[in-house]
């Protein structure tokens, strides 16, 4: 039976399951979770796999690479999808490499052809145009897939598969000397219900300050930030949405001095209800509002503070 690959790690990877299902539903496959780390094989029955490999000892991007390479070669599976995480978006290309085969990166949206071919779709020219890509030839086909532009996974009976343990086919590449823990910061973007995001026209840290300490009033809320902010070092990269951060679908979005570069909008136009605040007009983010406020970022912010101050119920 043709086989499709979807690789996991920690909490990344069930939206992408649930879609590579549907996939192998129709392309008459099954669909197999890769996990590294550990995973109650469980969860990724429930999403779909038929089959749950969980590898051991692959401690940096190169092993992983290694060890996906060695499953592939050992199981010949059509299709790999791989969420487009930041270790993934590195090791992701190793493997392709390894493998002598294509690899469709940051793709928001998966089909198949008339002849079951991977239709892998992605934003292009700076997110203006969305591409359809297929890998006639090589094989496996392989995208890394933007997990919050494909829709939730619904929910299924558990059902019963298989569980194999795998192990790194080679010592780690790198090794870890020290490690300091990131700061906890709470919700991540993916896990947030309202993102409050700030683009340069916010201006400064101090006022990205503002932006957090608003967020802390509003019950599911963080930050959130545009490439403009986070290459100017206003806010730090795990912050970025876009194109080349993370695709957000809150139910609420609310844009302060964002002036709506397409790679932007590519990432967050998704979302439930979409507020933007802008001194400009014109501003091409307005053409994604629901709500448009004509107006600076920081009166607007500090009215919200105001309110939110005074209201106890929050």
């Amino acid at each position: 039976m043709k086989k499709i690959f979807v690789v996991l790690e920690g909490e990344t990877g069930e939206r992408l399951l649930a879609a590579a299902g549907a996939l192998a539903e129709s392309l008459g496959a099954a669909a197999e979770a890769v996990v590294f780390g550990e995973r109650d094989p469980a969860r990724c029955f429930a999403a779909g796999a038929r089959h749950v490999y969980l590898v051991a000892g692959a401690e940096d991007e190169m092993a992983k690479a290694l060890s996906l390479r060695a499953l592939v070669l050992r199981e010949k599976p059509e299709i790999v999808l791989l969420p487009s995480t930041l270790e993934f978006r590195t090791a992701a290309p190793m493997a392709a490499a390894m493998l002598e085969t294509g690899l469709t990166a940051d793709c928001t949206g998966l089909s198949l052809t008339d002849d079951g071919l991977l239709r892998q779709t992605r934003p292009a020219l700076g997110g203006s145009v969305s591409a359809d890509i297929l890998c006639a030839a090589a094989r496996p086909q392989m995208a890394t897939v933007q997990e919050n532009a494909l829709p939730p996974a619904v929910p299924r009976p558990v059902r019963d598969g298989t569980v194999s343990r795998e192990t790194c086919p080679a010592a780690p590449a790198i090794r870890l000397l020290s490690a300091l823990p990131r700061e906890n910061r709470g919700l991540s973007l993916r896990e947030a219900k309202v993102i409050l995001s700030g683009g340069k026209g916010v201006g400064s840290r101090e006022g990205f300050e503002k932006l957090r300490k608003l967020a802390e009033r509003i019950p599911g809320a963080v930050v959130g930030a545009s490439r403009g902010a986070v290459s100017a070092n206003l806010a730090p990269y795990e912050c970025q949405v876009g194109l080349t951060g993370e695709f957000v679908r809150p139910p609420l979005y609310i844009a302060f001095g964002i002036s709506g570069a397409v790679q932007h909008l590519v990432g967050m136009r998704n979302s439930g209800t979409i507020i933007a605040v802008n001194t400009d007009k014109d501003a091409p983010i307005f053409d994604y509002s629901d709500v448009a406020i004509v107006a600076p970022w920081e009166s607007v912010a500090e009215e919200l503070l105001l309110a939110l101050q005074t209201d106890t119920s929050c």
